[in-house]
């Protein structure tokens, strides 16, 4: 018996500690880390603020339930902890809700969706599911008794007692808290993963020449020639844009893949600037001029070549296409580890909870033992999620191993 209780309390306190730490290493990142302050990571930093909260109180309160065998801390203290550990979980569950929405918005409608990420509108979101939460659960848990006259539940214990007075509340609080959101954010992740697969398949990403028409070998070229010992010229008051391009030398279609592509304009690095004027031997003449293209990015006319933009512009445009897939790649890997550990370590108490309300038995369905570890696996989950930041995110795991490292202690390494 004094094994089981040393060995409860020492995996109970780890498992605290571990939470505590991970989810204030969450929060302090965001704060000292610019490049997590991300409208997107004020639903982590939400998250990790409701894990916290199972973390400091309920993970500790529940542990004591669990040694000790009996509830010793009063009917109100059972309240109080029922409601702050009902509304936490839930907050937790509708964070993640958002975040999945926050996800298929960007991937389905990234146009539409770019002007409306906005830090008031996730902050006003923020502050809804946590409302909500609270709306939820607190006044049913703590004025539960008061509303029907009585307190049923013992001296000795604390559960919630408008879900043991009513089975049809046990199976709509369950379909509510859990099994309906679980399956909306199933939904939504397959719907975003099948996004990002379609957008990979596009033309843009099998063949880049599919974005931009192919130009017939005779089609005629608007393009700068010049004398093979020039370089071309462009002065003070002239913008580089201003530089002639055929329509065959842009952008067909500036919707790529969903998303807008700003067209691209000719830069300083891509030619030579002067105070003088263009030389006068610079013209436009047709497609059978020489062309040359230096290999360092600059576009340079030492062969008698001409500036072609179409190449140019469909290197930076694959390339910032590439870039966006992979942000969102990264972003619905985190979200598929979230997601998997929420369901899968709160299906066993939702399981239960459900087998419980349908039990046709005078006594329990469900051993205590089960109800115990349902619990913990519940909790657990406010536990890996910080791993699943670290391990999916590198701005976490850079800020991490900082933090970890105790660099920060050192003056000049204070930011």
């Amino acid at each position: 018996q004094t094994l089981t209780i040393v060995t409860i309390c020492f995996l109970s306190a780890l498992a605290s500690i571990l939470t505590i730490g991970g989810n204030v290493m969450v929060i302090v990142s965001f704060v000292i880390n610019r490049a997590l302050r991300t409208v997107n990571n004020y639903l982590i930093l939400s998250l990790a603020a409701a894990d916290l909260v199972i973390g400091v109180v309920s993970m500790n309160l529940f542990t004591v339930f669990i040694v000790s065998g009996s509830w010793k801390l009063g009917a109100v203290l059972c309240d109080v902890w029922l409601a702050l550990d009902y509304v936490a979980s839930n907050a937790s569950v509708m964070n993640l809700l958002i975040i999945c929405l926050d996800r298929y918005y960007s991937v389905t409608k990234p146009v539409e969706y770019r002007n409306q990420r906005t830090p008031k509108r996730f902050i006003t979101a923020i502050i809804g599911a946590w409302s909500i939460s609270f709306i939820l659960w607190a006044p049913w848990v703590l004025f539960w008794q008061f509303i029907v006259n009585k307190r049923t539940v013992p001296e000795d214990n604390c559960y919630v007692q408008f879900i043991k007075d009513s089975k049809p509340m046990a199976v709509i609080t369950a379909i509510g808290a859990f099994y309906l959101p679980a399956t909306v954010m199933c939904v939504l992740y397959w719907k975003v993963y099948i996004g990002i697969k379609n957008r990979r398949n596009t033309e843009v990403y099998k063949n880049e020449n599919t974005v931009f028409e192919e130009e017939p070998a005779d089609a005629p070229q608007n393009v700068l020639e010049h004398d093979p010992h020039d370089d071309v010229f462009i002065s003070d008051n002239q913008d580089s844009s201003d530089l002639p391009l055929s329509p065959h030398n842009v952008l067909k279609n500036y919707d790529v893949g969903n998303d807008n592509v700003e067209p691209l304009r000719s830069t300083s690095s891509d030619v030579h600037r002067s105070p003088e004027k263009h030389p006068e031997n610079a013209s436009q003449t047709g497609a059978d001029s020489p062309r040359s293209r230096t290999n360092s990015g600059r576009l340079n006319l030492d062969s008698g070549g001409i500036i072609k933009v179409t190449e140019r512009l469909k290197l930076q445009v694959v390339k910032k296409k590439l870039q966006s897939l992979n942000k969102e790649t990264k972003a619905a890997r985190l979200l598929a580890s979230i997601l998997a550990a929420f369901i899968l370590l709160w299906l066993p108490y939702n399981i239960m909870a459900l087998v419980e309300a349908f039990c046709p038995l005078a006594e329990k369905c469900i051993p205590d033992l089960a109800w115990n570890f349902g619990y913990w696996f519940c909790y657990l989950n406010s536990t890996l999620n910080p791993v699943c930041y670290a391990m999916c995110n590198k701005n976490f795991q850079q800020t991490f191993k900082f933090l970890l490292s105790m660099k920060w202690i050192k003056p000049e390494n204070r930011r």
